[in-house]
Order: C-alpha cells, then sequence, then structure tokens
C-alpha cells in the first residue's frame, strides 16, 4: 500500500484576461511498517506493486489510478482558479487549464498573466477630444490619437495670420497660407473674380467706369456717390439758328458755310451773358437772316432724308432688330441726325420699318417714340382718336357778382354732364341766396335752361341739388361749410351733340366705333386692318399689339408734334414737308397736310387742333371735318 498526500492546485488568474497552465506538487510522505505486519515485505512507497506488501501506519494505500486534471472553477471571479483532485494514485499525470483567450491581444499592455505579455490597449476610460488625456484611454475606430493636445496645434485659431500651429472647427470655417489682395474690376464690368486667399478688412474692392461722371447721371440722381449734373439742357440742343451742318445745295454757293450744334446747356453756360460762337466750326446768329434763317419747308437750309429704296424690318422679334436689319439694308438712308442736317436744335432719328414706298416707321431717339406713315388722308377727328364720347358739359369760371371776385362760399359743382340733344351754348347758374340758384343758357329755352332740381340745398355743408334738362344738360352743387351767397356764379359751356359727338351710332361713329391708331376695348379697326390676327397697316409697319414685337399705337397729342417738329420730324417722315417733287433733290415722297392731334380746343370743345406737316404750325377744326391721320407708338 501506498501513501498519497493530496495537494492542492491554485492558479493566479486575471479576470479579464485568460487562464495559463500550472503544474501541482505531490507531496507525499511514506510511514514506517507497521508493527505485527513484519511477516510481509514492506510496501515500496510511491509504485504499484506486485505482491503482498506490509504498510506502516500514516501509508495511504490505492486501487485507483489518478488521472490529469484539466476542469476549473472561478466562483469569486478573482486572481486565483481551482480545481478538484480526485482520489487515487498520480504518476506522470499533469494538472493543466487551457483558455483560448489567453493570448497577448487579449491581455492590457504591460501585464504579464501566466507568462502572457499583454499588448492591448485597453480597457482604460474613453479618451476626451481636443485634450491632452493625463492618463491611458480607449478611442473608437476611425479616430485619431495623437502625443498633444490637437496634434501638436493646441491653439485655437484666430481670424487672421496665426503665428503658431493652431486647430479650428469644421463648420464655415477656411485655412489659407495666401493673404488676399485688392480686387480691381476691368472698366465698365460690374462684377470681378475675387481670388482664393485670407482679406484682413485692410483689402478693398474696386469697380471702376470711366463714364461714372456727374455729366453722364441726371440731375437729382446720385450713382455711386457721384451727384448727377446732366439735364435736358445737356440732352437737347439750342434751337437758336445756325447754319445747317452740311452743304444742304452742292451748287450754291451762297451756303458754303457750315456749324457744329451747341447743346442748350454749352448756351446757357459758356455763352451766358455773351455772343452766341461764330468761329471754331460754329456758326449762330443772335440776329436771324431773312436769306437762310427758315422752317426749312423747302429743304435748302435743312436736307430732308433721302428715301429708302429696300424694304425692311418687317419680321425681325425686337425693334432693334428691326433698325439693324434696315441698316444693312439701307446702309446710306437708314438715319436722319439733324445735328448736321438742319440748321436748329433737331436730333436724331431711326429706321425701323420700310414696307412700301411711303410707308415706314421712324424712331425718334431722343423720345424713343415710334411714328407711322399716315393711316388715313382724310378722317373725322373721333374715328382718328377712337374717342366714342357725347361732347362734353365744361366748367368754365366761378366768381361773386364781378369777374375775378372768388365765390363767397365753398361749396362746389360737379357731375357736369351733356345729353344728345346739347347746344352749342353758355350756361350760367347764378344765386340770389345761400340755397336758391337760377339757370340761365345763350341757348334760351331750347338749351340747358328751365330743366328740374332733385333733391335741394340747405345751409347744412354736404346737402346737394342737382339740376338737370333732359336730353340737354345736368350737373350736381354741393353745398359748403362756408354757404353760398348771393351772386355767386358757376359759368359753363356745351357742345351741339347733333354735330360733334362721337357716341357709337352718333354722327362722328358707326355703331361699332372704329379707332385708326388706339388699340382700346370697345372701339374696332378699319377694314385694312385685323388686330385679332395681328394685321396691321403698312403704314404702321405691320406693328400693333398683338405684333411682335408688340407696339401700342395712340393718336399723338399736339405738344408730341412740337416736340417731334423739334427734333426735325418734317424731315424724316417720307409724307411731311413739301412734296418729293418740289424738293432739291426730287423724289417720290408726299407733301405734308394737316394731321389731327389727339388735343382738344379749350375754348371751343367742339373742336380739335392739327399740325400741319408741310409747313410745321398749328391750328385747329371742328371735329367732324376731315384731316390726315397718323399714330405714335411705344
Amino acid at each position: 500500500m501506498k501513501n498519497k498526500t493530496a495537494g492542492l492546485c491554485r492558479f493566479l488568474f486575471f479576470v479579464m484576461g485568460a487562464l495559463a497552465v500550472s503544474g501541482c506538487s505531490l507531496e507525499s510522505s511514506i510511514t514506517s511498517k507497521s508493527t505485527g505486519l513484519s511477516s510481509l515485505s514492506a510496501c515500496s512507497p510511491d509504485q504499484i506493486l506486485s505482491g503482498q506488501c506490509a504498510a506502516d501506519a500514516g501509508q495511504i494505500v490505492t486501487s485507483t489510478m489518478g488521472s490529469n486534471v484539466t476542469s476549473w472553477s472561478n466562483a469569486g471571479s478573482g486572481t486565483t482558479v481551482s480545481a478538484s483532485i480526485p482520489d487515487g494514485y498520480y504518476q506522470s499525470k499533469q494538472c493543466s487549464f487551457e483558455d483560448l483567450d489567453l493570448t497577448p491581444a487579449n491581455i492590457a499592455n504591460g501585464i504579464n498573466v501566466f507568462g502572457v505579455l499583454g499588448t492591448a490597449s485597453g480597457p482604460y476610460a474613453a479618451c476626451t477630444d481636443d485634450v491632452l488625456n493625463a492618463a491611458q484611454c480607449s478611442t473608437a475606430a476611425s479616430r485619431y490619437v495623437y502625443t498633444a493636445a490637437y496634434g501638436g496645434r493646441n491653439a485655437t485659431c484666430s481670424t487672421g495670420l496665426n503665428a503658431a500651429a493652431c486647430w479650428t472647427n469644421a463648420i464655415n470655417q477656411y485655412t489659407t497660407s495666401t493673404a488676399g489682395a485688392n480686387v480691381n474690376g476691368a472698366d465698365g464690368l460690374l462684377s470681378a473674380t475675387i481670388p482664393s486667399g485670407y482679406y484682413a478688412g485692410t483689402e478693398t474692392a474696386t469697380m471702376s467706369d470711366t463714364d461714372l461722371v456727374a455729366g453722364n447721371i441726371r440731375t437729382g440722381i446720385t450713382l455711386f456717390g457721384v451727384n448727377g449734373t446732366l439735364s435736358f439742357s445737356h440732352l437737347t440742343a439750342s434751337s437758336a439758328l445756325r447754319d445747317p451742318g452740311v452743304k444742304v445745295i452742292p451748287n450754291l454757293t451762297d451756303l458754303a458755310t457750315t456749324s457744329a450744334q451747341l447743346t442748350l446747356n454749352n448756351e446757357n453756360t459758356l455763352y451766358a451773358g455773351a455772343d452766341l460762337p461764330t468761329t471754331g466750326g460754329y456758326n449762330y446768329r443772335d440776329v436771324p437772316s431773312m436769306a437762310v434763317d427758315d422752317e426749312g419747308y423747302y429743304g435748302t437750309n435743312c436736307k430732308y432724308a433721302p428715301r429708302p429704296s429696300s424694304n425692311c424690318g418687317t419680321s425681325q422679334a425686337t425693334l432693334a432688330l428691326r433698325i439693324a436689319d434696315c441698316q444693312t439694308a439701307n446702309p446710306s438712308t437708314n438715319s436722319w441726325n439733324g445735328a448736321t442736317q438742319c440748321n436748329g436744335g433737331q436730333g436724331l432719328w431711326r429706321l425701323v420699318v420700310r414696307s412700301g414706298a411711303n410707308k415706314e416707321v421712324w424712331q425718334d431717339q431722343r423720345t424713343g417714340l415710334l411714328w407711322s406713315s399716315i393711316v388715313n388722308t382724310a378722317i373725322n377727328w373721333c374715328r382718328a382718336t377712337g374717342n366714342t364720347e357725347l361732347t362734353p358739359l365744361t366748367f368754365i369760371n366761378s366768381f361773386n357778382n364781378t369777374a375775378g371776385t372768388p365765390i363767397t362760399g365753398n361749396g362746389t359743382i360737379g357731375a357736369l354732364a351733356s345729353g344728345t340733344g346739347s347746344n352749342q351754348e353758355t350756361i350760367t347758374i347764378t344765386f340770389s341766396d345761400a340755397t336758391t340758384f337760377t339757370v340761365a343758357s345763350t341757348g334760351g329755352a331750347g338749351g340747358c335752361q328751365g330743366g328740374s332740381v332733385a333733391g335741394g340745398l340747405t345751409t347744412t355743408a354736404g346737402s346737394t341739388a342737382t339740376y338737370s334738362d333732359a336730353g340737354e344738360c345736368s350737373f350736381t352743387l354741393t353745398q359748403g361749410a362756408v354757404n353760398f351767397a348771393a351772386n355767386d356764379r358757376f359759368t359753363l359751356q356745351s357742345v351741339a351733340n347733333a354735330s360733334y359727338s362721337c357716341a357709337p351710332g352718333g354722327p362722328l361713329q358707326p355703331a361699332s366705333p372704329l379707332s385708326y391708331c388706339a388699340e382700346a376695348a370697345g372701339l374696332n379697326s378699319d377694314a385694312g386692318e385685323n388686330w385679332g390676327t395681328g394685321s396691321y397697316f403698312t403704314a404702321k409697319g405691320g406693328l400693333g399689339k398683338n405684333s411682335t414685337p408688340g407696339v401700342r399705337w395712340r393718336s399723338p397729342s399736339i405738344d408730341d408734334y412740337k416736340i417731334a417738329d423739334a427734333n426735325g420730324v418734317r424731315f424724316v417722315m417720307p409724307d411731311m414737308g413739301i412734296g418729293g417733287s418740289s424738293r432739291p433733290a426730287p423724289d417720290g415722297s408726299v407733301a405734308g397736310g394737316a394731321e389731327w392731334s389727339s388735343s382738344v380746343v379749350s375754348f371751343n370743345r367742339g373742336g380739335a387742333w392739327y399740325f400741319f406737316a408741310g409747313y410745321g404750325y398749328v391750328y385747329f377744326n371742328v371735329r367732324n371735318s376731315t384731316n390726315g391721320a397718323r399714330c405714335v407708338g411705344r
């Protein structure tokens, strides 16, 4: 029999690490043979015996062969693991534990567990962003760890040039090693490219235009700090008479002198208090010459525009393209410049459309307005302008007792209207006291006299009385805070609707009223036009509301004519001035005649002003007479 000394295997284990293997030591002691067993040989310690033997006291005897010990437990999750060694005899056996996680990568860096030196960087506390961490720490995937705060850039970047490495955040922050420089735009350009770089607040961006001067900016307007001085007088030439800018009649030696043109501003500043210039290319006169200082009708002192011969500007989408087309088609006859072609303050005109002989549209470059050729040679005023009204009852004056003395009260008269039976008459309303008035007419009982009153005036401000004479006239009087008084008078005037009414179905407009210029609601075109399909007179160059480009026409006012005449219209249009056969250079143009304006005569509402396109004078005629009609467009 043999004795066995049981030993406990103990193992050191780093809980978060792995198990290691350790051998078990067997302590054994064999006691002396027991008394009384002397007949048997003594048992040999630590071996399997082949025969009987005598064991001494204290010796362990077993018939069980021990096996390797491989299982373990760590109930307390501490640094020691243990295993029970079963009873038995152990010879050349091992006590070994295995854990596949016992690798360097699973053991903290610098720690030795069961002979395995760890290389793992954790576990440590999470690293703190953007600081120098005092102790080891753990970082997540896709992040960076530096040996110094912010990768050595431990100062916050300041705006501008930084003397040392620094850090900045990633939101709307830029870094550059390039210093910005002043930005200077090219002459006349509104924008320039700013190069990459940092701008410290001392650099400048400068856009320049050599035309940005006071004289090029309208007076009262400030552009980029430049106060404008340009006025009408800078843009319009002086109308003082001078020699023409060109020799109008080549074979007339008496017209050898020519003159450049002054602006009104030049006349008012350079020659203020002085004679007009007669040298240096100028030949102006303070005292007119009877031989040459005329209105130009005969074409000897103002040169008529030579007629363009090729159609042009008939299909382009813009006015600018039409003008350009006419420049190409008629290189020497597409413009007229009064500065060189005439003897006063005339301006520049450009051909927009030629759609046939004497069917031309020109643009006044000073006003921008388009001028058509004659659209009708003999038409009444209502059809020429498109007016569809009855003749008006108009206010003439008001006074108390004597003309020039204001009425006493502050009441008013209004809602003036005439009727279909209106006469040519003057109507007088006379007060006998604050609330009573009478109506008298130069037309007598057949005029606006003897009508009835609706409502009635009282001394209360705002009270009204409406007077009406059926089919003749009507008006409304309104009492003021200061009442009307005796001898307060109003004078009105009316026109005969039987002769001059423009109302549809009246004497001057058919039931479907016509308009030769204005293309407005309620009006109809002449048979020669079809507004709906965009078909317009050749005299208008085929232009109108529904053309491309769209042009809106109207009848010119008498002042439109006056301004256009000052700019030279009579020498430009093919149907103004003297007839073509009588011109110094005969052509096929048409002599100018009387043309309706849109302006009514204030002292005779039955009439309207007309412009005589031959000589350039203005006069008036009754609206039921016939004159030519021309249109002005925008």
